[in-house]
Protein backbone atom coordinates (compact mmCIF):
# COMPACT_ATOMS: atom_id res chain seq x y z
CA UNK A 1 0.00 0.00 0.00
CA UNK A 2 1.37 3.38 -1.04
CA UNK A 3 0.38 6.99 -0.41
CA UNK A 4 1.05 9.89 -2.76
CA UNK A 5 0.83 13.60 -2.03
CA UNK A 6 0.00 15.45 -5.24
CA UNK A 7 2.03 18.66 -5.23
CA UNK A 8 2.66 19.35 -8.90
CA UNK A 9 0.21 22.17 -9.55
CA UNK A 10 1.36 25.68 -10.41
CA UNK A 11 -0.75 27.27 -7.63
CA UNK A 12 -1.66 30.25 -9.81
CA UNK A 13 -4.77 31.06 -7.77
CA UNK A 14 -2.87 30.84 -4.49
CA UNK A 15 0.03 32.99 -5.69
CA UNK A 16 2.87 30.72 -4.54
CA UNK A 17 3.50 26.95 -4.31
CA UNK A 18 0.92 25.64 -1.84
CA UNK A 19 3.16 22.80 -0.71
CA UNK A 20 5.33 25.32 1.16
CA UNK A 21 2.56 27.40 2.68
CA UNK A 22 2.54 27.10 6.46
CA UNK A 23 -0.05 26.29 9.07
CA UNK A 24 1.04 26.27 12.72
CA UNK A 25 4.67 26.74 11.65
CA UNK A 26 4.62 23.61 9.48
CA UNK A 27 4.43 23.46 5.70
CA UNK A 28 1.44 21.77 4.10
CA UNK A 29 3.51 18.92 2.71
CA UNK A 30 5.32 18.31 6.00
CA UNK A 31 2.02 18.21 7.88
CA UNK A 32 0.66 15.63 5.43
CA UNK A 33 3.84 13.55 5.68
CA UNK A 34 3.52 13.44 9.46
CA UNK A 35 -0.14 12.43 9.23
CA UNK A 36 0.55 9.67 6.70
CA UNK A 37 3.53 8.33 8.65
CA UNK A 38 1.31 8.01 11.71
CA UNK A 39 -0.77 5.44 9.81
CA UNK A 40 0.96 2.07 9.62
CA UNK A 41 -0.74 0.81 6.45
CA UNK A 42 1.61 2.61 4.03
CA UNK A 43 4.83 0.95 2.88
CA UNK A 44 6.05 4.18 1.32
CA UNK A 45 4.93 7.77 0.81
CA UNK A 46 5.65 9.69 -2.39
CA UNK A 47 5.51 13.37 -3.19
CA UNK A 48 4.51 13.91 -6.82
CA UNK A 49 5.58 17.32 -8.11
CA UNK A 50 6.94 19.18 -11.13
CA UNK A 51 10.58 19.52 -12.15
CA UNK A 52 10.76 23.14 -10.98
CA UNK A 53 9.90 22.25 -7.38
CA UNK A 54 11.35 18.75 -7.03
CA UNK A 55 14.59 19.87 -5.35
CA UNK A 56 12.74 21.98 -2.77
CA UNK A 57 11.20 19.08 -0.84
CA UNK A 58 12.88 17.44 2.13
CA UNK A 59 11.47 13.95 1.73
CA UNK A 60 12.66 10.44 0.94
CA UNK A 61 10.61 9.83 -2.19
CA UNK A 62 10.02 12.77 -4.56
CA UNK A 63 8.93 11.95 -8.10
CA UNK A 64 8.05 13.90 -11.23
CA UNK A 65 5.61 12.77 -13.89
CA UNK A 66 6.67 10.24 -16.48
CA UNK A 67 7.87 12.29 -19.46
CA UNK A 68 5.16 11.15 -21.86
CA UNK A 69 2.46 12.35 -19.44
CA UNK A 70 3.91 15.60 -18.13
CA UNK A 71 1.52 18.54 -17.68
CA UNK A 72 -1.52 16.28 -17.83
CA UNK A 73 -2.80 17.10 -14.36
CA UNK A 74 -3.40 14.96 -11.27
CA UNK A 75 -4.06 11.75 -13.21
CA UNK A 76 -0.47 11.87 -14.46
CA UNK A 77 0.74 12.10 -10.85
CA UNK A 78 -1.42 9.13 -9.87
CA UNK A 79 -0.20 7.07 -12.82
CA UNK A 80 3.44 7.89 -12.05
CA UNK A 81 2.94 6.94 -8.39
CA UNK A 82 1.68 3.51 -9.45
CA UNK A 83 4.70 3.00 -11.73
CA UNK A 84 7.32 4.03 -9.18
CA UNK A 85 9.50 1.17 -7.88
CA UNK A 86 7.61 -1.99 -6.98
CA UNK A 87 4.01 -1.41 -8.02
CA UNK A 88 1.58 -1.30 -5.09
CA UNK A 89 -1.78 -3.07 -4.96
CA UNK A 90 -3.46 0.23 -4.08
CA UNK A 91 -2.73 3.91 -3.74
CA UNK A 92 -4.03 6.55 -1.35
CA UNK A 93 -4.17 9.91 -3.09
CA UNK A 94 -4.22 13.24 -1.26
CA UNK A 95 -3.69 16.73 -2.61
CA UNK A 96 -1.15 18.94 -0.88
CA UNK A 97 -3.80 21.66 -0.57
CA UNK A 98 -5.82 19.47 1.83
CA UNK A 99 -3.34 19.73 4.72
CA UNK A 100 -5.72 19.14 7.62
CA UNK A 101 -6.84 15.62 6.68
CA UNK A 102 -6.75 13.45 9.79
CA UNK A 103 -5.51 9.98 10.65
CA UNK A 104 -9.09 9.06 11.55
CA UNK A 105 -10.43 10.15 8.15
CA UNK A 106 -7.81 8.16 6.24
CA UNK A 107 -8.21 5.04 8.37
CA UNK A 108 -11.99 5.14 8.01
CA UNK A 109 -11.72 5.50 4.25
CA UNK A 110 -9.23 2.63 4.11
CA UNK A 111 -11.62 0.33 5.96
CA UNK A 112 -14.43 1.18 3.54
CA UNK A 113 -12.11 0.75 0.55
CA UNK A 114 -10.82 -2.61 1.78
CA UNK A 115 -14.37 -3.88 2.23
CA UNK A 116 -15.82 -2.58 -1.03
CA UNK A 117 -12.81 -3.52 -3.15
CA UNK A 118 -12.86 -7.05 -1.76
CA UNK A 119 -16.62 -7.65 -1.73
CA UNK A 120 -17.87 -5.53 -4.64
CA UNK A 121 -14.84 -5.13 -6.88
CA UNK A 122 -14.88 -1.33 -6.53
CA UNK A 123 -11.82 0.38 -8.07
CA UNK A 124 -11.93 3.81 -6.40
CA UNK A 125 -13.33 4.76 -2.99
CA UNK A 126 -13.18 8.37 -1.87
CA UNK A 127 -14.90 11.15 0.01
CA UNK A 128 -17.50 13.49 -1.36
CA UNK A 129 -18.81 16.85 -0.16
CA UNK A 130 -22.50 16.88 -0.95
CA UNK A 131 -22.72 15.55 -4.50
CA UNK A 132 -19.18 16.60 -5.36
CA UNK A 133 -16.60 13.81 -5.35
CA UNK A 134 -13.16 14.65 -3.96
CA UNK A 135 -10.85 12.59 -6.21
CA UNK A 136 -7.79 13.71 -4.26
CA UNK A 137 -9.06 12.17 -1.02
CA UNK A 138 -9.43 8.64 -2.29
CA UNK A 139 -8.01 5.13 -2.52
CA UNK A 140 -7.31 3.77 -6.02
CA UNK A 141 -6.97 0.03 -6.62
CA UNK A 142 -4.20 -1.01 -9.02
CA UNK A 143 -6.92 -2.36 -11.31
CA UNK A 144 -7.48 1.21 -12.60
CA UNK A 145 -4.09 1.37 -14.32
CA UNK A 146 -5.12 0.26 -17.83
CA UNK A 147 -7.98 2.76 -17.90
CA UNK A 148 -5.76 5.42 -16.37
CA UNK A 149 -3.21 4.96 -19.13
CA UNK A 150 -5.95 5.03 -21.77
CA UNK A 151 -7.30 8.35 -20.41
CA UNK A 152 -3.82 9.89 -20.34
CA UNK A 153 -3.29 8.88 -23.97
CA UNK A 154 -6.57 10.54 -24.99
CA UNK A 155 -7.42 14.24 -25.36
CA UNK A 156 -9.39 14.34 -22.08
CA UNK A 157 -7.30 14.06 -18.91
CA UNK A 158 -10.21 14.76 -16.56
CA UNK A 159 -11.06 12.69 -13.51
CA UNK A 160 -14.61 12.24 -14.84
CA UNK A 161 -13.22 10.55 -17.93
CA UNK A 162 -11.58 7.95 -15.71
CA UNK A 163 -14.65 7.52 -13.49
CA UNK A 164 -16.80 6.58 -16.48
CA UNK A 165 -14.58 3.57 -17.13
CA UNK A 166 -14.13 2.16 -13.62
CA UNK A 167 -16.24 1.33 -10.57
CA UNK A 168 -16.36 4.10 -7.95
CA UNK A 169 -17.89 4.55 -4.51
CA UNK A 170 -18.08 7.78 -2.52
CA UNK A 171 -18.79 8.40 1.16
CA UNK A 172 -19.83 11.69 2.73
CA UNK A 173 -17.32 13.87 4.55
CA UNK A 174 -19.91 14.17 7.32
CA UNK A 175 -18.93 10.65 8.41
CA UNK A 176 -15.91 12.39 9.98
CA UNK A 177 -17.59 15.29 11.83
CA UNK A 178 -14.55 16.65 13.68
CA UNK A 179 -12.71 18.84 13.11
CA UNK A 180 -15.02 20.54 10.59
CA UNK A 181 -12.11 21.75 8.47
CA UNK A 182 -10.35 18.41 8.01
CA UNK A 183 -11.21 18.18 4.29
CA UNK A 184 -10.97 21.88 3.40
CA UNK A 185 -9.23 22.58 0.12
CA UNK A 186 -6.92 25.59 0.26
CA UNK A 187 -7.02 27.23 -3.17
CA UNK A 188 -6.73 30.91 -2.31
CA UNK A 189 -4.96 32.99 0.33
CA UNK A 190 -8.38 33.79 1.78
CA UNK A 191 -8.96 30.04 2.28
CA UNK A 192 -5.77 29.87 4.31
CA UNK A 193 -6.82 32.90 6.35
CA UNK A 194 -10.17 31.23 7.04
CA UNK A 195 -8.43 28.02 8.16
CA UNK A 196 -6.11 29.91 10.48
CA UNK A 197 -9.10 31.69 11.96
CA UNK A 198 -10.85 28.36 12.54
CA UNK A 199 -7.77 27.02 14.32
CA UNK A 200 -7.55 29.97 16.73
Amino acid sequence: MRAVILAGGHSERFGSPKAFAEINEETFYQKLLHTLKAIEIFDDILISTNEQLAQEFEAEHVVTDIETHRDKGPLAGIYTAFQYGSQPDALFVVSVDTPMVTVEAIQHLYEVFHQRAKNDGVDIVGYQDGKHAIPTLAFYHSSVQPQLQEVLESDDFSMKHLYKQVSTSWIGVEEIPRPPYWYWNINYQQDLAQLREALD
